[in-house]
């Protein structure tokens, strides 16, 4: 599964660690087709980033909401108003995709000058909610 880049991943120093936790937003706006409950993945995403924080104080933590609103995708998406016979142009080929119920952890960390990015979970592919155990184990910091 392709993971999105975001500034602070590339700004990570050698044997640094940073986990990006990206959780699904605006879950009013998609509520005829889930029984999501927005504050349930706000907490949950609150409840992870403080447990990586007091099992491993050196890991930089950043909780990225993820907006799914239609108007989003639409902004991808032109007409020419010079032009009304046109149809919509894709003025954005990398327009985003509606990730109604993401919760992704992702671990990113540089070895070597060389930055891996590791997807610890996604509950896009798995439709599960991650363990906050099975999260942790999966993180070591350099000095473990």
């Amino acid at each position: 599964m392709k993971v999105k880049q975001y500034k602070e991943s590339a700004e990570v120093g050698e044997g640094e660690i940073l986990v990006t936790i990206e959780h699904c937003t605006n879950c009013a706006e998609h509520q005829s087709n889930t029984r999501h409950i927005e504050e349930k993945y706000y907490l949950y995403a609150r409840t992870l980033q403080q447990a990586i924080l007091l099992r491993y104080p050196t890991v930089r933590v950043s909780c990225k909401p993820i907006t799914n609103t239609v108007e989003d995708y639409m902004r991808s998406f032109s007409v020419d108003r010079r032009n009304p016979d046109q149809k919509s142009l894709i003025i954005d080929n990398h327009r985003p995709v509606l990730r109604i119920g993401a919760f992704e952890v992702l671990l990113c960390t540089r070895v070597k000058g060389e930055l891996r990015q590791d997807l610890l979970h996604s509950k896009l592919a798995s439709r599960i909610w991650p363990s906050i155990g099975v999260i942790l184990g999966k993180i070591c910091t350099p000095a473990e």
